[in-house]
């Protein structure tokens, strides 16, 4: 009896060990298929798609930048006609053009933040940076600048990118960044999102969650080239979250708000001690809410941002509408209240001498 059930086994064994290789070969082919099949119809990528934010504003005068902390910017040398006009200048920025050498004795101003300093829907001389300028020139016996320097979507991680780099290029006198924006950054329209994940694959770790990843055993590192290079891989890593989360992953598996507090305050540390910096709070910046757990605090994301600025000896500059029409308030306000901004903001840097007009 004992040698029959010992056989039994045995017989069992050498099966398995000789079946081991068909299944392996079985399952290798299987999930080469699946990849191939992946592959053929990209539907990896539209669910890719489907967890990121794009911007659609004005895509005639926009070019994706190679650099993920911008993702875009304004294409030089470009314009834009439809119930407004745009026009980009060949450095990048909207308005009429520009010498990047900073001319003798002129001020120069360069405004950055989202499509509210941008002008979406105005005509470039309707936007509040052209405003500024006007209400500045019709004020002072010196001559000004002041560079629209906005892009539509812009969040504060991008301005601070765009920030550093103009610093160098235009030696401004001063640096106004009107927060907007918050949160995730967008991507453009249309851009091909394959080719720029390809050539910046570390945009991954801020689309999938570390702890979505399978197996565990394997490096953190290991898991994040496997999203990158397999194709199924990712399409089950993605199909897995689906279920799990209501908003987009892009803003879900991230908190983008730690690069953008972190960009605007090693900006003020960096650069406000040797070039001026203000910080603008629009109109359009919703009124703080109390937040569940906080023992009755009023915080709002915006509220970090004016703490970093008080700490760094930032000058704040609050633009309130509040005995205005709730126009005043709107983030894409019309002509007649980006002048209103213009001009008391004008104000404003004139009687705090943060622009000298002698």
């Amino acid at each position: 009896m004992r040698f029959r059930i010992k056989t039994f086994f045995y017989k069992r064994v050498i099966f398995a060990q000789k079946a081991l290789p068909v299944i392996f070969i079985a399952l290798l082919v299987a999930l080469l298929v699946a990849e191939c099949i992946v592959r053929i119809s990209d539907v990896d990528w539209r669910n890719v798609k489907k967890n990121l934010y794009f911007q659609n504003m004005d895509l005639p005068v926009h070019i994706i930048d190679p650099n993920p902390k911008l993702i875009f910017r304004l294409k030089p040398n470009s314009e834009f006609h439809d119930k407004h006009s745009v026009s980009i200048n060949s450095l990048g920025v909207r308005g009429k053009q520009r010498d990047a050498v900073k001319p003798d004795g002129v001020f120069r101003i360069l405004c950055f933040g989202g499509s509210n300093v941008y002008g979406s829907g105005v005509n470039d001389q309707e936007a509040w940076p052209a405003q500024l300028e006007l209400f500045l020139q019709n004020q002072s016996e010196r001559p000004f600048e002041v560079w629209n320097m906005g892009a539509p979507a812009y969040v504060p991680s991008q301005m601070v990118a765009l920030a550093r780099e103009s610093v160098k290029r235009f030696d401004p006198d001063l640096l106004i960044i009107a927060i907007s924006n918050l949160n995730a950054p967008a991507f453009l329209k249309g851009m091909d999102i394959e080719a720029y994940f390809n050539r910046n694959p570390s945009l991954w770790e801020k689309l999938i969650p570390r702890s979505a990843l399978i197996p565990s055993w394997l490096s953190v590192r290991t898991r994040y080239w496997l999203i990158s290079h397999v194709r199924f891989y990712r399409l089950a890593i993605l199909a897995s979250l689906a279920r799990r989360v209501t908003i987009p992953l892009w803003e879900d598996s991230y908190d983008h708000n730690i690069d953008n507090e972190r960009a605007v305050r090693d900006l003020f540390l960096d650069i406000h001690p040797n070039i001026p910096c203000v910080l603008f709070i629009g109109p359009y910046i919703q009124p703080s809410v109390l937040v569940p757990g906080s023992g009755g605090k009023i915080i709002s994301g915006y509220e970090h941002y004016i703490t970093m600025a008080q700490n760094s000896g930032v000058p704040i500059f609050t633009l309130s509408a509040t005995y205005e029409p709730a126009v005043y308030r709107e983030i894409h306000p019309p002509p007649n209240v980006l002048a209103w901004y213009g001009k008391n903001l004008a104000d404003w840097l004139i009687r705090q001498k943060h622009a000298p007009v002698f």
